[in-house]
C-alpha cells in the first residue's frame, strides 16, 4: 500500500533534515604486468610461435621518447592503467529536508531531496532530485479542496560500452609502455596501433574524459480534487492529475567523433474525473418470541 505523508493538525511546524556525506575507493586491485615483464612475455610468446615481436617492443623503439620533446623513453614508461582509471575517495552524499505542520482548518506537508554520487571509474556520475507537496483545506462545512505534487529529475553520465571495448577489458589490456597523455596527439591522449603495437585496445581514461553518454530524466505527477458535501450522504468529487516524465540520453563515441547519438522518450497525460458518491445506511432490526 502507498501511503503520502501528511502535516499534523496540531498548530505546530515541524522540520526535519536527514543528510550524510561518505567516499568510495575500489576495494582491491588485480595484479598486471609492468614493462618489463610485458617484454619478457612477449617475445616468449612470440618466439615460441616462430614470428617477430611487433614493431614497437624492439630495442631501438623502445629507446624513442614517448612524444616529441620528451626525455622519458618508452622503456621507462610503466603505466598502472588501474590508477589511471579508477578513482579513489570518489563522493557520495544525500540531503533530505521536510516541512510540515497544520490547524483545524489546514495542513500541510513538503519535502526535497538531492543525491549525487561520484563513480569509482572516470568519468561516471548520477544526480538526482526531488521535491514533494501536498496540503488539504477545508473552506467551510460542505466544501474542502487539496493537492499532491511531486517533481524529480535524474543525471546519469554512464559507461555505454560492453565486449572486448568494455573500460575494464581496456585497463587490462593497455600496454604498461604506452603513457596516458600525449600532447601531441589530438585530443592530448595515447592509444596504441594494431600494426606498431601488435594490439588495439583503447585507452580507458580517454574513452572516459571525450566519449560522452548520458542519460537525463524529469518527472511529474500530481492531482488536485474539490470536494462538496450536499449532506452526510452526497458527496460531489471533482479531480484534475497531471503525469509527465520526459528521457532524453545522448552518447558521442571518442573513438569516433563524428558517431552521436541522442534519444527522447517523453509522455504525458491529464486526467480530469467527475463523481458523486452517494452513501446510505440500512439497518434493519426484528423480535422474535
Amino acid at each position: 500500500m502507498i501511503t503520502t505523508k501528511k502535516g499534523k493538525r496540531d498548530g505546530r511546524v515541524s522540520v526535519n533534515l536527514d543528510s550524510y556525506v561518505g567516499i568510495q575507493s575500489p576495494a582491491k586491485k588485480i595484479s598486471l604486468l609492468n614493462t618489463n615483464q610485458y617484454l619478457t612475455y612477449e617475445h616468449a610468446v612470440d618466439g615460441n610461435a616462430g614470428i617477430g615481436v611487433p614493431p614497437a617492443l624492439t630495442p631501438a623503439n623502445m629507446a624513442l621518447p614517448i612524444y616529441a620533446g620528451s626525455k622519458q623513453t618508452f622503456a621507462q614508461t610503466n603505466t598502472d592503467w588501474q590508477d589511471a582509471y579508477f578513482v579513489r575517495n570518489a563522493l557520495i552524499t544525500q540531503h533530505n529536508l521536510s516541512l510540515s505542520g497544520g490547524n483545524g482548518k489546514s495542513r500541510f506537508y513538503t519535502s526535497a531531496g538531492y543525491f549525487k554520487q561520484d563513480g569509482i571509474a572516470q568519468a561516471l556520475t548520477y544526480e538526482r532530485g526531488n521535491f514533494r507537496i501536498n496540503s488539504e483545506h477545508t473552506i467551510s462545512k460542505h466544501v474542502s479542496l487539496g493537492e499532491n505534487l511531486y517533481t524529480s529529475f535524474g543525471n546519469q553520465h554512464y559507461e555505454g560500452t560492453g565486449g572486448n571495448r568494455s573500460p575494464l577489458t581496456n585497463v587490462i589490456r593497455m600496454q604498461p609502455y604506452l603513457p596516458v597523455h600525449d600532447p601531441t596527439k589530438q585530443g592530448g591522449f595515447r592509444g596504441p596501433q594494431n600494426s606498431y603495437d601488435g594490439a588495439d585496445p583503447t585507452n580507458p581514461v580517454e574513452a572516459a574524459l571525450i566519449g560522452y553518454n548520458t542519460l537525463k530524466t524529469l518527472k511529474i505527477l500530481g492531482t488536485a480534487y474539490l470536494d462538496i458535501n450536499f449532506t452526510s450522504w452526497l458527496k460531489f468529487r471533482s479531480t484534475f492529475g497531471v503525469d509527465y516524465s520526459n528521457s532524453f540520453g545522448g552518447q558521442i563515441d571518442a573513438g569516433k567523433g563524428d558517431r552521436t547519438h541522442a534519444g527522447l522518450i517523453s509522455g504525458s497525460q491529464s486526467p480530469w474525473s467527475r463523481r458523486v458518491l452517494y452513501y446510505r445506511t440500512s439497518q434493519l432490526s426484528g423480535r422474535s418470541g
